[in-house]
């Protein structure tokens, strides 16, 4: 009879009653992280790693020195990091790929043992300094641009990462007519390492021993291990570097004129030196 009828069975397939959808969407992140991407990254890495020897395997066999102008990074105006801080593009790919996973917090330690495994396979070490990822372009923001011949818009354009404007394209992206001024451009820029060079030369020195600070005029380099500079030298002459490559790149005569002055003068060496030491120790 109808009450004799046999109840269907359960579906193993189903998630628990207590578990939410959030739960089973992070249980597939971290099962496909842990899997299938996993070993398309590993097949990804390992195919790359087989063109950089190959590459350096032909540079070595006509005179080289196992580098290759093929495996060397394009120098645009935001490139700001040398060939070694990147690492070999198997390495530079890895890290890029790990950069992106880690944003999603629901396979964090998934993620961890994907960038161990990735690093073992471009042989190299985990905690150095090559192995973590450094955005490879910097950025330099120019705000209220005006638009010269064409529709007059004012706007925030960053000279490393813009599309048009990497490829020294200055034209207005709203009416395809007008210009942004290039002058105008450099003269906001030279502002710009005018006041960074007076709030570094006018900064405040921190005494390490007793924890006061002292305002000086103009830095030279610091005789005294007690005291330390509130704005790094090397953070400044990064920005400086940085400043030059651009106004190199989009052929800003004056703003690189000010910036390699800047560079050259007596005492960065030695700050510079003085604070990688006390990193290191």
């Amino acid at each position: 009879g109808a009450d004799d009828a046999t109840p269907a069975p359960a579906d193993d397939s189903a998630p628990p009653a207590d578990e939410t959808k959030e739960d089973v969407e992070r249980a597939n992140v971290r099962t496909d992280v842990s899997g299938a991407l996993a070993k398309q990254l590993a097949h990804l890495v390992t195919e790359a790693l087989k063109v950089v020897k190959s590459l350096r395997l032909d540079s070595s066999q006509v005179g080289g020195h196992g580098h290759s102008r093929s495996l060397a990074y394009p120098r645009l105006a935001g490139s700001h990091l040398s060939d070694a801080e990147m690492g070999h593009p198997a390495l530079a790919l890895a890290k890029s790929v790990i950069e992106v996973f880690s944003l999603d917090e629901r396979c964090t330690r998934e993620v961890q043992t994907l960038r161990q495994s990735l690093l073992r396979f471009c042989h190299e070490r985990d905690f150095t300094s090559v192995s973590y990822f450094r955005d490879p372009c910097a950025v330099v923001l120019v705000r209220g641009l005006r638009c010269v011949g064409g529709c007059g818009e004012v706007s925030d354009i960053d000279l490393c990462r813009d599309e048009m404007i990497s490829q020294r394209n200055w034209t207005c992206r709203r009416c395809n007519v007008g210009k942004y001024d290039r002058g105008e451009a450099e003269a906001h820029l030279l502002n710009y390492v005018d006041r960074e060079e007076r709030r570094y030369s006018c900064q405040d020195v921190l005494t390490t021993d007793v924890g006061l600070r002292t305002l000086t005029g103009r830095i030279s380099r610091l005789s005294d291990r007690t005291h330390k500079l509130r704005i790094p030298a090397r953070e400044h002459v990064d920005n400086l570097k940085v400043l030059t490559r651009v106004a190199a790149f989009h052929q800003m005569d004056d703003l690189r004129d000010t910036c390699t002055a800047l560079l050259t003068r007596d005492g960065w060496t030695e700050l510079v030196e003085e604070e990688q030491q006390e990193e290191e120790a």
